[in-house]
């Protein structure tokens, strides 16, 4: 009786993994002519939420976006001097403060005030730019700015 349990646990194993197999090779599967496998689609985005874009792509794009001229060309360069130095020093901050697992919720509660703390001068100053280049910008301009930010808003929460 154990030989026959035995050989219905270990045929219930090989057909669960040819199933799981088949389920992995099947969607690669070409259907007709078409560019790319149905799930392709998800994949690309499912990649591109674990590999967000650099602070200097998001610039770049807004940049695009935004049409700057020339003669708001000193303020967009104030304005991303200012983030690049506010990012820099974040990031600066995260290196020389590792997370601990051991600190106690009071602790992390300072930590975090210390941190904002610490980090405020740099957000005053991206953001005291960013007022001087939306006054500089066409009203379409500042529409596109303000649909923009209220993008990354959404896009970076998680």
């Amino acid at each position: 009786m154990t030989t026959l349990r035995s050989f219905v646990l270990r045929s219930s194993a090989f057909a669960g993994a040819l199933v799981c197999a088949a389920g992995a090779v099947l969607p690669s599967i070409s259907y007709g002519q078409a560019d790319t496998a149905p799930g392709q689609e998800a994949t690309t985005r499912a990649a591109s939420y674990h590999h967000p874009r650099t602070l200097e792509q998001m610039l770049g794009e807004l940049k695009v976006a935004l049409q700057i001229n020339s003669d708001q060309e000193s303020l967009w360069q104030a304005y991303v001097t200012a983030a690049t130095n506010q990012a820099a020093a974040r990031k600066q901050w995260f290196q020389n403060n590792p997370p601990s697992a051991y600190l106690t919720l009071p602790q992390r509660i300072d930590r975090r005030a210390a941190m904002m703390q610490q980090l405020l001068s740099g957000r005053q100053a991206k953001d005291a730019a960013l007022k001087q280049l939306y006054a500089a910008l066409t009203p379409s301009q500042q529409l596109t700015l303000e649909l923009s930010a209220a993008h990354m808003r959404h896009e970076h929460r998680g």
